[in-house]
């Protein structure tokens, strides 16, 4: 038989489909694109009839169906190899880009495009961020707001862990993302687009949720803010109560006290700041320290009794500084010196 083979290559291809076909068989090139192909033993066979078109799909790619079965029509038994065998099928290219498309789809593809990084996760992070950052570049920042009141509404370094790469994070890398929180912070409000909010949330704590996680505190069957307050060695108990403005420490009139306006001022203070003057009794019990130490102390405890009262004082309160201790001390003395740092007079002769 006579098989027409577009590819000079085909001689070894047909090689192995004569070996297919017989276990003996006479193979040789006719001329440039003609291979002859003679079994002398015909004999059906099954799996190597499918290896044989195989074959001849991927290396013989243009041999025609209908010249090859007219070619075995002496041979019925091996005319059936043929049926199957479209015209132009696939050649030596097609097959390399199958090979990739098979390779492409079994390849393990990374979660995060920042796999290779030291640090995953954060560095995902500041890509989303940087990219925020850089796509509404052109909005015009809102410079009354202020970095560092808002500071803390970002996760600490810890929370920051659980979703920012564990042990692999470091300060270094907590400082930049912080800095790129501020800076899209302080975007106009007015201006800020809705992704960029979504965004900050993820990473945004609320300073009220922080208070009252520590234990919140709840009136008392009496309707009363039981509290204590506290300024360097000083410290008071402070009772505050829905009322018509009454104050007594230490079983005195606030008159009675502390004559010092200066003083006076300090203590109403919290007061002034939630604007309820007038509005709650206060009853105190202060110890140690000196008078400014204990004004401090009550103050302290009014303004957390106010928190008891009404959450939503939370924020007025702690930007005016008067929800946070006063932990200074004195100085202890040092041996070898008059006091804590004062040292005796050095006369050199």
């Amino acid at each position: 038989m006579s098989l027409n083979l577009l590819h000079k290559r085909s001689l070894a291809s047909v090689g192995l489909l004569a070996r297919s076909f017989s276990t003996l068989s006479v193979v040789r090139q006719a001329d440039e694109n003609t291979v002859e192909v003679r079994p002398l033993i015909p004999q059906a066979s099954g799996a190597p009839a499918t290896d044989a078109i195989s074959v001849l799909r991927r290396d013989i790619g243009d041999v025609s169906a209908a010249s090859a079965s007219s070619a075995l029509a002496p041979y019925p038994s091996y005319t059936s190899i043929f049926e199957n065998l479209k015209p132009a099928t696939r050649t030596r290219g097609r097959e390399n880009s199958d090979v990739d498309a098979e390779l492409e789809a079994k390849r393990v593809v990374p979660k995060l495009n920042t796999f290779y990084a030291a640090n995953p996760e954060h560095e995902h992070n500041m890509d989303g961020l940087t990219s925020l950052l850089a796509k509404h570049r052109g909005i015009p920042v809102d410079t009354s707001k202020s970095t560092k009141e808002e500071r803390f509404r970002w996760v600490t370094m810890e929370e920051y862990k659980r979703f920012g790469g564990d042990t692999r994070l470091s300060p270094k890398a907590y400082k930049e993302l912080t800095k790129v929180l501020n800076r899209l912070f302080q975007m106009d409000e007015q201006l800020m687009p809705d992704e960029v909010e979504q965004s900050l949330e993820r990473y945004k704590k609320q300073v009220s949720t922080v208070f009252m996680t520590k234990g919140t505190k709840k009136l008392d069957e009496f309707g009363r803010a039981e509290v204590l307050g506290k300024r360097k060695t000083s410290g008071a108990k402070v009772y505050l109560t829905k009322g018509d403005g009454q104050i007594i420490i230490n079983g005195k009139s606030l008159d009675e006290f502390t004559p010092r306006l200066t003083d006076r001022a300090k203590l109403l203070f919290p007061f002034r700041v939630t604007g309820s003057e007038g509005e709650y009794n206060v009853f105190a019990v202060v110890t140690g320290g000196g008078p400014s130490g204990q004004i401090g102390a009550v103050a302290h405890g009014i303004a957390r009794g106010l928190v008891v009262h009404n959450p939503l004082f939370t924020q007025r309160l702690l930007k005016a500084g008067v929800l946070v201790r006063d932990r200074r001390r004195a100085e202890r003395k040092k041996p070898g010196k008059l006091g804590a740092r004062k040292s005796p007079t050095w006369v050199k002769r």
